[in-house]
């Protein structure tokens, strides 16, 4: 319990440096916050949701039609190598 209340007056004290700490901490989790939130909005983007959920049917539809394994890394067989790091598993 003591730990708590040690917890709360750092929290809440109101020494230069404290409040420098604190404001450098609000600072640090705003950033990140934003930074997720850019991250889940271009996820959510029309094209890329699209690209996402046809690509993976693409490549195992593509992989029957030429005879390949369709649980092997397909996306290596018909990209380029740029695309191919984003594309590990064999269906993305």
């Amino acid at each position: 319990m003591r730990s708590a209340s040690e917890a709360v007056r750092v929290l809440y004290s109101q020494q230069p440096g404290m409040r420098i700490l604190r404001g450098i901490l609000m600072l640090c989790l705003v950033c990140l916050a934003v930074a997720q939130f850019m991250v889940v909005l271009f996820h959510l983007k029309p094209s890329h949701l699209c690209q996402r959920d046809l690509l993976q049917l693409w490549l195992a539809g593509r992989a029957a039609l030429d005879g390949l394994d369709p649980y092997a890394p397909l996306a290596r067989s018909y990209f380029r190598q740029k695309v191919v790091i984003y594309l590990p598993h064999p269906t993305p």
